[in-house]
Formats: structure tokens, C-alpha cells, sequence
């Protein structure tokens, strides 16, 4: 069995949480959010879960089910508050779905000691990315075809300013071009270590000894 960690990013959400809740979850919506290589460890990492934190400014507990969702994870060379308009320009070869279907999403609305809420919205990957921060920043696609039952406004923990992710958006689900701003889901990211094979970067060669 592998070991886990988890890494919140942007990662100065860990102890703050901006007021601002994201509709994406309860509406028909398409979204990409991409996050920069810096706010993850500086080693390959194996993605297997993503957990979302509820708004504060929400009521809860509650437990509203997403009829058909598709989450895309892939490494992309676009940046912060410079992604391109069209999708397709911004999505990284490596693209993976990661979950595709039906999601029951359920949160208590708990309270940690710093004031915030638990990620206790949790998206269990059906395929697990694996993701080298080495070779450019994350990008999430998350496309939302039917909304939300029963339609829960505005739950999910979003953040802006220039705190390492920006997002692009578009009401339809299956769209090619949105608006861009500063915003963005705060994450958990749940991983496990990704076991590389190691390399030679440097051929050996003769090299004359004194006995």
C-alpha cells in the first residue's frame, strides 16, 4: 500500500479563506483552473483524489449529487492570469480524464481550528494523474452537463488575486472560448509518491587514477 500526503493550493489557503462562493457545481458550466508548479512538492507526485472546501458564507451540512460531471487533469505550459481565451490552447498533451459521471458530493460544514472549513468535498479519481511540476503547471478542466439535485448555490470555496492559479470559464458545458479572471478553486490535492526509474544524466568515461 502506497503512503499518502496532501497539499492545499493555492497554498495560502491552508489558514485563509476568502469569502466567495463558485456556482460552477450547482449549474451547467464548463471551467479551467490552472495552478503553477510551485505550489506543489518538487518531485513527481501520482494524483488519486481531489477535495474541495464549502464557502463559509454557505449553509449546511448538505449533500447534493452532480448528475454528469467530467474532471480533466494535464500539465500545461499556459500560466497564471495568462491563460488563452480558446480552451484547446490552454490544455496540455498529457490530458486525462480523470472521473467521468454521476458525483455525490457531501459536506458537514465542519470547522477547523484556524477558522476554516474541512475539505470534505471529495472527487475519489477514477484514473490517477500522474503529474511532474518539473515540466509545467496543472491544469483542471471541469465541465458540469446538468447542474446540481437538489441546485445548492454558490458551495464551493473559490479565491482570487495573484496567489498562483487563474481561471477561465463559459455557462456551456461543451464550449471552446470563455472569460478569464483571477479566481479559482482552492483544492486539496490527495498523492502518493510516483515511483520514477532512475536515470543516467551523465555518461561515465575513462579517467586516468595515480597508484
Amino acid at each position: 500500500a502506497s503512503l499518502n500526503f496532501g497539499v492545499i493550493i493555492p497554498n495560502h489557503s491552508a489558514t485563509n479563506q476568502t469569502v466567495g462562493g463558485d456556482s460552477s457545481f450547482s449549474e451547467i458550466f464548463r471551467e479551467d483552473d490552472i495552478y503553477a508548479a510551485s505550489e506543489f512538492p518538487p518531485y513527481p507526485i501520482l494524483i488519486n483524489e481531489i477535495r474541495f472546501r464549502p464557502d463559509n458564507q454557505a449553509g449546511g451540512p448538505i449533500s447534493p449529487t452532480l448528475p454528469k460531471v467530467q474532471f480533466n487533469m494535464s500539465t500545461t505550459a499556459a500560466k497564471p492570469d495568462q491563460l488563452d481565451a480558446t480552451f484547446d490552447q490552454n490544455i496540455g498533451a498529457d490530458n486525462t480524464v480523470i472521473f467521468n459521471g454521476s458525483l455525490n458530493l457531501r459536506t458537514g460544514f465542519i470547522t477547523l481550528t484556524n477558522g476554516t472549513k474541512a475539505f470534505d468535498l471529495r472527487v475519489p479519481l477514477q484514473t490517477k494523474f500522474a503529474y511532474y511540476p518539473s515540466q509545467g503547471n496543472l491544469l483542471l478542466d471541469f465541465r458540469n452537463f446538468d447542474g446540481s439535485i437538489p441546485s445548492e448555490p454558490n458551495f464551493i470555496n473559490n479565491v482570487g488575486g495573484a496567489d498562483g492559479t487563474s481561471r477561465m470559464f463559459t455557462s456551456n458545458p461543451n464550449g471552446t472560448s470563455g472569460l478569464t479572471d483571477s479566481g479559482g478553486y482552492v483544492l486539496q490535492i490527495v498523492y502518493a509518491l510516483l515511483q520514477v526509474r532512475p536515470v543516467i544524466s551523465l555518461q561515465s568515461t575513462n579517467r586516468p587514477a595515480t597508484l
